[in-house]
């Protein structure tokens, strides 16, 4: 993974798009459950470079408790993540995906994580390694 938003959820970058600066993502989501497991791909995920940039700074302000919440969405808005605090030392992220296709039924995933100080930090710390190429 190129980005991991959280050990069950991972972002693959497939291309960057210099014409109209986007990038190009695969989410991968798989969690296992005590009687059943969760295993979803979703490879249309674009996200322009400026809402990048933004989630970004968004995060940093969310750790430093600037802010209350950073937002993550892509071009059409089918994808779309939020993190909170919820405690001084705990935050929840949310994550809704829609898939839409012509001639067949719309899917929708909404989940919702609770994340520690640790697993957020793994966030932040992997959301900023990644490579800006812009």
């Amino acid at each position: 993974m190129d980005i991991q938003l959280h050990k069950s959820i991972g972002l693959d970058l497939l291309e960057y798009c210099e014409r109209f600066p986007s990038m190009r993502f695969r989410c991968e989501i798989k969690i296992d459950y005590l009687y059943s497991a969760l295993s979803f791909e979703y490879d249309s995920l674009w996200v322009e470079s400026s809402v990048w940039d933004n989630w970004l700074k968004q995060i940093k302000e969310l750790d430093g408790g600037d802010i209350e919440l950073a937002e993550l969405s892509d071009l059409d808005q089918d994808f779309y993540i939020c993190v909170t605090k919820s405690s001084p030392k705990s935050y929840e992220m949310r994550l809704s995906v829609t898939v839409k296709e012509i001639g067949k039924p719309e899917a929708k995933l909404n989940l919702l994580f609770a994340l520690s100080l640790d697993c957020f930090a793994k966030l932040l710390a992997s959301s900023e390694d990644f490579p800006i190429m812009w």
